[in-house]
Parts: structure tokens; C-alpha cells; sequence
């Protein structure tokens, strides 16, 4: 049964495909390569374009090699091998048909669903993917184009049904098997389709939709381009959904780390405000205080308090000394300078000297 979406009441039963075989496989005929075509490549890393042809005795070398070869949806992001095959391989170039007009002909069988569907639907060009040796060599074609390199030793690895061949539009699928094909339409169609008594030149029965009128064979090439449509589209729709579900989630974290900045922001002013609070409480007065950072409070309050040299001391020292000094401070308000001897003497912050210095 096939249903296509967006035609309402569009359905109908296939007994037999239209160009398929017994099991539902399409054969089909066409060029694989065309030999002293000029094509052209560029390096990703420098952006030099060559233009490159494979020799016709070259191709002919290689010809008897392409049989066997692996038959692909488009060409896969790398090459077909043993841990892919089940991904890539749609077919198989059963038969090498020769060259001719420089052009090598190939037959090849396709055996999945979704590519027989596109090749129906006009996906009908061909391009080799294949690994060989080049060499500079500048010349020019029969026709007149030039080229830069040429191909030789060609190691075939698939071939790729395409829509933009490197080759050009003469590397193309030219004959499918075809088998007469018979639709049975459900009663649904009734509403949609006016069935007229004459026959088109092919002895079909003509249908009109929307004021245009196709045959059976046509109709059914529509309803698949139909299908295959819709089905793009629901990819392309699943693919924004994933794309925004990113986007969602990036714009959470950013708010989040957004709060937590904010958190931080008001703990450190806080701890400033607290510092400042202090220093002034206890009668020290420092010129700019508002405008430092609590770093450099800690130090001016040393280097007005204390003759204790804290030149190239790590924060902990600084700090030590620093809360030696507060706390001596708030004993005796009016004592406003202290050295080192001031504070190893100090019973009450014997326990802060002893870790100062390096003592349990």
C-alpha cells in the first residue's frame, strides 16, 4: 500500500512495479565513465583547482574492474569497505557493456527500496568513486579543453547515483527494465480523478488532476515524486527540531552561568563591604579604600600598620598578617603601628605568628 501524504484521498495498491523485476529489483544500463573528459578538482588545503581526464587506455585498462563493484545512494563520506557495506551498498555492477564513443557502459542492479524511488522520481546520473594515480601532464582534448593532470592505474570502489556528476550530464542511467505495469485504485480516488474514455498514444487511460492530465504511467511517477518529497520534508523538519532542541539548551546554560555570575558578583561586594566596614571600625582610616580591591586594602592597611616587609609574599602571608594586625588592632585602638618584634612578643596571637611561620 502506498499513501501520499498531502493528496487527500491519493491511495492505491501496486501488484506489479513498473520497471522491477519478479523480487522488486530494478536493472538498469548506463555510462559509468567517459574517457579525455576534462575534470575538475580542488585541493581543500591550498584551493589549487587541477583538471584532470582519465585516457581512454586507461579506461580501458581498468574496465573489466568495475564488475562486482558496489552501487551507492550518492557517494558515502568515505569510501565502501567491510564495517559500512550494510549502510552504502543499494546494488551491484553485474555486467561491464564495453566502451564506446569513449564512454563506458555498465549494467547494474538496485536492489533498495529508496533508491529505485529516486531513480524513478529522476535521480538518473552516474559518478564513479574511485581511487588512482595522477600525473602532471598538460595537454588539450579533442574537443579543445585543456587539461593539467591525468588518471591512470583507476581502482573502482562504487558507483554513486547522483543528481551532478563530475563527468557531466553524459555519465547517466539510459535504459531500466521495464515490465507492463498494472495500478489498482481504491474507491477514494473517485473524488479526485475523472477517468476519460479515450486512451493517450501509449493505450493508456488518461486521468485529469487539477486541470492537467496524466496517464497511468505518469500518475504513478508523480505519486512517487509525491512521497519522496514529503519524506524530504519530514527529514528536514526533524533535522531544524534537533537544531533548535541545541539552541534551547545552549540558551539555558548561558542563563544559568548568567546567575551564577550574578551570585558571584554579590558575594565578592559583600566581601568588600565587610572588609571595608571593618578597617574603618577600627579606626584606620585608608585614602581611596572604596576604589581598591580587597587585595590591595589588605596590604595598605599593612604598610600603614605594620613595618613587616610583605614584598613578594603570597596572599596566605598577606592575609595572616593582615588578621594579626585587625585583631591586635581592636584590643588597643590607639595603637596604630606594630613590627614583626611587636607581634612575635604578643601572647594572644602567638598561635597566628606560629602558623605564619610555618609552625603545627
Amino acid at each position: 500500500m502506498i499513501k501520499i501524504e498531502g493528496l487527500r484521498n491519493l491511495e492505491f495498491n501496486v501488484r506489479k512495479f513498473n520497471q522491477l523485476d519478479e523480487n522488486g529489483f530494478m536493472t538498469i544500463e548506463g555510462v559509468a565513465s567517459i574517457a579525455d573528459k576534462p575534470m575538475e578538482y580542488m585541493d581543500v588545503w591550498s584551493g589549487k583547482i587541477t583538471r584532470e581526464v582519465i585516457p581512454l587506455e586507461e579506461l580501458e585498462k581498468s574496465q573489466n574492474l568495475i564488475v562486482g563493484v558496489p552501487v551507492t545512494n550518492g557517494h558515502p563520506w568515505d569510501f565502501v569497505n567491510n564495517k559500512n557495506a550494510t549502510e552504502h551498498i543499494k546494488g551491484s555492477v553485474i555486467e561491464n557493456l564495453g566502451i564506446k564513443d569513449k564512454k563506458l557502459n555498465i549494467k547494474a542492479k538496485i536492489y533498495d527500496g529508496e533508491l529505485i524511488l529516486a531513480i524513478q522520481g529522476g535521480k538518473d546520473k552516474i559518478s564513479i568513486g574511485y581511487i588512482c594515480d595522477v600525473e602532471e601532464q598538460v595537454g588539450f582534448v579533442d574537443s579543445g579543453e585543456s587539461y593539467t593532470h591525468v588518471q591512470r592505474n583507476i581502482r573502482y570502489n562504487h558507483v554513486g547515483i547522483v543528481n551532478d556528476p563530475r563527468a557531466g550530464e553524459e555519465a547517466k542511467i539510459t535504459k531500466f527494465n521495464s515490465k507492463e505495469h498494472d495500478l489498482a485504485y481504491s474507491s477514494g480516488l473517485k473524488e479526485q480523478f475523472k477517468k476519460f474514455n479515450n486512451k493517450g498514444s501509449d493505450n493508456m487511460s488518461v486521468y485529469k488532476i487539477n486541470e492537467k492530465e496524466f496517464n497511468e504511467q505518469q500518475l504513478y511517477v508523480e505519486a512517487l515524486r509525491l512521497n519522496s518529497e514529503n519524506k524530504s520534508l519530514k527529514e528536514e523538519k526533524s533535522k531544524l527540531e534537533g537544531q533548535l532542541a541545541v539552541e534551547k539548551e545552549n540558551s539555558e546554560k548561558a542563563v544559568e552561568k548568567l546567575n551564577g555570575l550574578e551570585e558571584e558578583i554579590e558575594k565578592r561586594v559583600n566581601s568588600k563591604i565587610e572588609l571595608i566596614t571593618s578597617i574603618k571600625t577600627n579606626g584606620i582610616d585608608i585614602e581611596g579604600i572604596e576604589k581598591m580591591n580587597e587585595l590591595d586594602i589588605k596590604k595598605a592597611v599593612i604598610k600603614k600598620n605594620s613595618t613587616i616587609d610583605i614584598e613578594g609574599k603570597d596572599n596566605n602571608f598577606i592575609d595572616g598578617v593582615y588578621l594579626a594586625l585587625m585583631k591586635n588592632n581592636s584590643k588597643d585602638p590607639v595603637q596604630t603601628k606594630t613590627n614583626e618584634k611587636d607581634i612575635q612578643k604578643s601572647n594572644s596571637l602567638g598561635d597566628a605568628w606560629d602558623k605564619l611561620r610555618g609552625g603545627n
